[in-house]
């Protein structure tokens, strides 16, 4: 029997309560798996490989008390199914499966899945509905930097085809002074999408907090879907070094203060010092091989010294390393989008060497 007539006897076997959910994901992971081998160039009606990459990063953003952090996360490569079935009940039965019930491992980073084999991500399962359109949280992963939320959109009706959404987080019922979000979306046909979410804050959260997520649209559409749950931190192989180094060149002075490795994120903290009105400075991270570290996001925090100079309090996050690096160097490269002279970079640039105990 072929794979489509496969999944169309399974809905209606759900319809009749009757599906055999393990015997239908090992008839799905097999044909899968002779696909693979066949290496063909077919394209499938209920197959699709794809990447599907949300990008929100370039932009200058003005930090207002709920400002918006620049941020950038590319999907991966990933082999779904997509079938264009808008039943719930049928789609809550897809969800059984490993591809679709995890979340992180469809759009999820490398981080994410690795947290996710390690059993360090907390099963969330939520649902909000309204204006037709079913949002589910799946599942939530904090590593002491970034919250990332897994979510699924489903509609009987075609969603929207960008469905970016606005909206607003609390943490133990405050909204943050300065916080913002980026992430990966992947759409499984014109019913389905799933995507990933990554939130961080300029400032420091505590190791567990109740977290509010309220979704106020979905591409044009307006609705609420409003959810509330524990968070915790389940990354216990954090490795923090605490440099407090300085370099001086010209007038501007950095500051190095703290660089964490998680299993999802590296995140720089620092201070800069600078002429006044000089606000979106952004740091380059360079591992000891000459490999960059990509930026997820960044965030700072202005105070003025005087009329002329002015302190800002920076927090960056990096993607995730593999292992720790022989050592790291952290440099400016723009200012106000406009690329740094050489002789500035060279000359801010801060090299810390990493112990392997660290």
């Amino acid at each position: 029997m072929s794979l489509d007539k496969q999944i169309k006897a399974a809905k209606l076997c759900h319809e009749n309560h009757t599906v055999n959910v393990e015997d239908f994901k090992k008839r799905v992971f097999r044909k899968l798996e002779e696909q693979k081998e066949l290496k063909t160039r077919q394209s499938w009606p209920i197959l699709q490989k794809s990447v599907t990459t949300f990008i929100a990063y370039g932009r200058k953003e003005t930090f207002k008390k709920t400002g918006v952090l620049i941020t950038a996360t590319a999907a991966s490569l990933v082999l779904v199914i997509g079938v264009g079935v808008t039943s719930p009940s049928f789609a809550q039965t897809l969800k059984q499966m490993p591809l679709i019930q995890s979340v992180f491992n469809i759009v999820g980073g490398d981080g994410l899945k690795k947290a996710q084999e390690k059993g360090l991500v907390t099963d969330i399962q939520k649902i909000a509905t309204d204006k037709n359109i079913t949002v589910t949280i799946t599942e939530a992963f904090y590593d002491g930097s970034q919250v990332s939320v897994g979510y699924i959109l489903e509609s009987p009706d075609k969603l929207p085809d960008r469905v970016y959404q606005e909206k607003t987080i609390k943490i133990n019922g405050t909204l943050p002074e300065k916080w913002g979000a980026g992430g990966a979306i992947h759409r499984i046909d014109d019913h389905h999408t799933v995507g990933v979410i990554n939130f961080s804050t300029s400032e420091s959260l505590p190791d567990k907090f109740k977290f509010d997520l309220a979704i106020t649209k979905i591409g044009d559409i307006k609705g609420d879907w409003s959810f509330s749950f524990p968070v915790v931190k389940n990354d216990t192989s954090n490795k923090q070094i605490v440099p407090m180094l300085t370099k001086t060149y010209q007038d501007m002075t950095v500051i190095l203060e703290k660089v964490t490795f998680s299993v999802n994120s590296t995140e720089v903290v620092g201070q800069l010092i600078q002429p006044s009105g000089s606000l979106s400075t952004i740091f380059e991270v360079i591992d000891d091989k000459g490999n960059k570290i990509e930026l997820l996001s960044s965030s700072a925090e202005e105070n003025k010294i005087d009329r002329e100079k002015e302190i800002i309090r920076w927090k960056a996050i990096y993607q995730p390393l593999q292992e720790p690096p022989k050592s790291l160097t952290i440099r400016p490269i723009t200012r106000d989008q406009i690329d740094l002279p050489s002789d500035i970079v060279k000359g801010l640039e801060i090299t810390i060497p990493i112990q392997k105990n660290s």
